[in-house]
Order: C-alpha cells, then structure tokens, then sequence
C-alpha cells in the first residue's frame, strides 16, 4: 500500500533548518509517510519535478514555512518588467491553491507577514491565519502545529506511541 503524504512543507533555503525541524517532529508525530519534504521525500532516480506536483495535488495541507528574508525573496523574482519568475515555492504554492489544498503560513520567530510587502499573487498569504514555529521552542510550536493540523485534517492522525497532551 503506497501512503500518500497529507503535510506538505513548502520552504526557502534559509528556512531548510526550520524545515527539518518541523519535519522531524511532524514525523515522530504522524510518521514520515504523512509529511513531504522534497530532500527527504522523493525517491531516488524520481523526476523532481512530478513528485513534488504528485505530492501537492495529493496533500492535504500545504505548510509555508516563513523566515524574514521570505517576502524579499519573493519579490526580487519580478524582472524589471513587472514579469514573474516562478521558482519551486511560487510555483508549489500556485499548485496547491489550483488542486484546493488549505495553505498555512507558518511564520519563524519574530516574523510578520505584511500585505504590502508581497507581489499581487501572493497577497492572499498575509490575510490567511498562521502558525508559528520557532527554534527556541520548536517543541512545543511543533506539538500546537499537529494539533491545529488535526483539526484541520481530520484524517491525520498521530502514531499511537504519541501523545498530544500538554
């Protein structure tokens, strides 16, 4: 039986430790067959590129891990003449609200996500409620995040040996 993966984390480079992070701690929770990593998740000799569209369109959730240089890098994508470049988060994100799939921001630290500061197309991720996930208390965040991801999906279930108790 293949599992189909129901978290997918959409991130930056300079947010790749966060995303191992949450990674590693939604896996403990659900297992790692329930959450999409792209350097942890496709298999080798896999077409990049349709695994990370297959594991969008199957997910359930696409978390947007958010570090401060996020909106900054996103908007050096726009060429002098107003064109986008779509990179791999721009265009996993685009691909997730084409297959429906709920996008969560999940905003490292002391981040804020300011309207203004995003191109047009991607304005809709500051008016969406967010998560928080920070390295001093990544445990914790960790442990909030699986609970409103279980509200949210709820078909996502943790591995029986976890508790989400506080």
């Amino acid at each position: 039986m293949v599992v189909v993966p129901e978290i997918f984390l959409n991130y930056r480079q300079p947010e790749a430790y966060a995303a191992l992070a949450l990674d590693d701690r939604l896996s403990r929770i659900f297992g790692a067959d329930s959450v999409f990593r792209a350097s942890r998740s496709i298999a080798l000799g896999r077409s990049f590129d349709s695994a990370i569209l297959e594991a969008i369109a199957n997910a359930r959730v696409m978390l947007v891990l958010i570090g401060p240089t996020w909106a900054r890098q996103l908007r050096s994508r726009v060429d002098a003449s107003g064109s986008r470049k779509l990179g791999w988060v721009e265009r996993e994100i685009v691909t997730a609200r084409d297959h429906e799939v709920p996008l969560v921001p999940v905003l490292m630290s002391n981040v804020r996500l300011l309207e203004k500061n995003l191109p047009d197309a991607f304005k809709e991720l500051a008016r969406l409620q967010y998560l928080r996930f920070g390295y001093r208390t990544a445990d914790q965040d960790a442990m909030a995040i699986a609970r409103s991801l279980m509200d949210l999906v709820p078909t996502l279930k943790p591995r029986r040996s976890v508790s989400l108790e506080d």
